[in-house]
């Protein structure tokens, strides 16, 4: 039933069977048959007792055939297919006319695909624009009826649609014209993306200003390759960083980041996106298409996202994902409490409330605060400690983080690349994600042991703080671990559970130091209480698909939509780097420094142009420096030795000075200083000795 489509009177003869058994049971007696058998078929909710309907089933089963063509990955029976069948690229193409039964089977059946399958546009090319549901509302044929029914081609495809408007039969009448007006709007929005097929499962979508069609302005660029949403639903938590960087280089703009973390706690790039600004639309748009590409359901719950007090962001967040556990970097929220309390000391306590992994410590730091400044106890509640404090954390997602550091390494990591244009940009970017898989993939080849090194150091931590905890136990699972030095904190330990009172052990999924000293003191092994999702295995599902070899620009498809145009001067938040006024029309600059380059310089001594007094061959002090007698030693002297220095000094400037001192009314008289009562000074005279 999985390879063949098998006939109708095939199923007859097996519903007659079943249905004999059904209500004969296996005797030789004749019974009645009260109920059809199809009803005894249907869903227990409509009436019926359930029983598998072997046709539909048959049904699904090679429906479920069509479905893995349609999918990125590689097998050999679909090679086998693509080699031996012309339309195998695309099913709903050919007629199935020449092929084995299999493939005739999958013919016959196709159209049943398309009731419950959605397309991605991609190209436009396998995409029929009336019948296939690639919009969210469903087929245009349903939405549009009078439209299609008079439509010249019913199986155009959605690149010949953007590229030339469809035909229809005759004109249309005013209650259909304005469906039409309708239906223009759809296909003005519509943006394909050419190339796309190169990178099966790969998400790239250029976006057009919708308020400015008509010059086909750019708006935004969104990447998300299906080598990294591959790796990461495969080994990564559900934990997702959401930032934006500015562009370094002439070009305007921001590139927003949605950033996983792996095994081994490090930054593992998921998608980004070119936008004018970090709006509210901006960031709905990307929230959207990574909620696609990601298959996050039921509003985000059991997710985690961790971004900065972004205002728009919090917005889409609360109207997306509103489910999801939202968190915001407890480093952005430090750095607005600051700028108000800005005593040093302040930091550590704020750290202390933020990481207390459990409501009591939290309770207890906080009063501890509220006791020398209760003002500043106060302002760290303005935000929800929901959001920042990890005592308030939910359960089960393994993550304990209060920042967002991961975001901040990768807008770090490519600092370079945001002072190229877009393009160039986005390429220097893929090459990077491109090295750091390789370089991950090989480097996991050598780690020692089961558990990644990162989570096993940050385990040494704990163990270390193990010599200062005491710990009773009650012969089975239970444990009372006591801190010897502070204030002599009392947590209980549960093995069996994995759960500690003191809220780590089942916030992080790894064992805390009080987890530690009980698992030493039954003599059992701490890896076994590490989570998996920690361990070496799952880190190199992280990187087990790699991203493909692109070929050169020269070498890239030229895409037949027109070229998108650049968008205007777009004004960045924040303060302009120049607060001069804005001058009027025809107003001189305001006046700078003018530089000494290309002045003419002249002697003061021989009054010849070319070159300064300092460098003049009538300058007796030529090449002489001033104070060249007061040369520096090159090793630190006590205060003796350099009173000793100084006074050799002066004397030294005494002899050379060769008598010539001024007198006290400001005369010269041969080297002899005159007094007020006209005796000689004792210094003029050693000088003439």
């Amino acid at each position: 039933m999985g390879l063949f489509l098998l006939q109708d009177g095939v199923h007859g003869k097996l519903d007659s069977h079943r249905a004999r058994f059904f209500w004969e049971g296996s005797g030789p007696d004749r019974k009645y048959h009260l109920v059809n058998w199809h009803v005894v078929c249907r869903p227990k909710e409509c009436g019926g007792l359930g029983i598998i309907n072997t046709k539909k089933i048959n049904v699904a089963l090679m429906l479920k055939w069509v479905w893995k063509l349609f999918q990125p990955d590689r097998s050999i029976w679909k090679d086998v297919i693509q080699a031996k069948y012309v339309d195998a690229s695309n099913i709903f193409e050919g007629n199935g006319q020449g092929g084995s039964p299999f493939w005739r089977s999958l013919h016959k059946i196709r159209y049943l695909f398309k009731l419950g399958a959605r397309f991605r546009v991609g190209n436009g090319r396998r995409t029929f624009f009336w019948t296939d549901w690639w919009q969210e509302e469903g087929p245009l044929k349903d939405r549009f009826p009078l439209l299609f029914g008079i439509g010249d081609d019913q199986l155009v495809s959605v690149e010949s649609v953007v590229s030339a408007l469809p035909r229809f039969r005759r004109s249309l009448n005013p209650a259909v014209a304005k469906k039409w007006g309708s239906l223009r709007t759809i296909i003005a929005s519509t943006t394909l993306i050419h190339g796309c097929d190169e990178i099966p499962g790969s998400t790239v979508v250029v976006c057009l200003d919708p308020n400015n069609m008509e010059k086909k302005v750019f708006q935004r660029f969104y990447v998300c390759f299906n080598a990294l949403k591959t790796g990461f639903k495969a080994g990564c938590r559900r934990v997702i960083g959401l930032d934006g960087c500015f562009f370094k280089g002439a070009c305007q703009g921001e590139l927003l980041c949605a950033i996983g973390r792996d095994a081994n706690n490090q930054m593992y790039p998921v998608a980004w996106t070119v936008v004018e600004q970090e709006t509210t639309e901006n960031w709905e748009w990307f929230i959207g298409l990574l909620i696609k590409d990601l298959n996050i359901n039921d509003d985000g719950a059991g997710w985690v996202f961790i971004s900065d007090q972004q205002k728009g962001l919090i917005n889409s967040m609360r109207d997306y994902l509103p489910k999801a556990d939202h968190r915001m970097c407890a480093r952005h929220i430090y750095a607005n409490w600051r700028k108000k309390h800005r005593a040093h000391a302040l930091q550590k306590k704020f750290w202390a409330i933020a990481k207390a992994a459990n409501r009591e410590d939290f309770m207890y730091y906080k009063a501890k605060l509220a006791l020398e400044t209760p003002e500043d106890a106060k302002d760290i509640m303005k935000t929800e400690p929901k959001h920042w404090a990890r005592a308030f954390f939910p359960v089960g997602v393994r993550c304990e983080s209060v920042d967002n550091n991961l975001c901040e390494s990768f807008n770090h990591a490519i600092i370079e690349s945001r002072f190229y244009p877009i393009i160039s940009m986005l390429e220097k970017i893929r090459c990077k994600v491109t090295v750091r898989i390789q370089e991950n993939r090989t480097k996991s080849e050598k780690w020692p042991g089961s558990i990644c090194p990162n989570i096993f150091k940050k385990l040494k931590g704990s163990i270390k703080m193990t010599q200062f905890l005491e710990v009773l136990w009650n012969g089975k699972e239970g444990f009372e671990v006591k801190h010897l030095s502070g204030r002599g904190r009392r947590y209980t330990v549960n093995l069996e559970n994995r759960t500690c009172s003191c809220g780590y052990f089942q916030l992080a999924g790894l064992p805390c130091c009080h987890a530690i000293s009980a698992i030493y003191k039954c003599g059992r092994v701490v890896e076994y209480y590490i989570d998996k999702c920690y361990s070496i295995d799952e880190f190199k599902k992280n990187y087990e698909h790699c991203l493909q070899p692109v070929e050169g620009q020269e070498n890239w498809p030229v895409s037949q939509n027109p070229r998108p145009q650049a968008p205007g001067y777009v004004r960045m938040h924040g303060r302009p780097k120049k607060n001069d006024r804005w001058r009027e029309e025809g107003e001189k600059p305001k006046g700078k420094k003018i530089t000494r380059h290309g002045t003419i310089i002249k002697c003061g001594l021989c009054r010849v142009t070319g070159h300064n007094k300092s460098s003049c061959k009538k300058n007796p002090e030529r090449g002489q420096k001033k104070n060249a007698f007061l040369r520096k030693t090159g090793k630190k002297m006590k205060a003796t030795e350099q009173a000793q220095t100084d006074g050799h000094a002066i004397r030294n400037q005494e002899v050379h000075g060769k008598g010539h001192k001024q007198v006290a009314d400001g005369e010269t008289t041969r080297g002899k200083r005159k007094t007020s009562n006209g005796h000689l000074n004792d210094v003029n005279k050693k000088a003439k000795k």
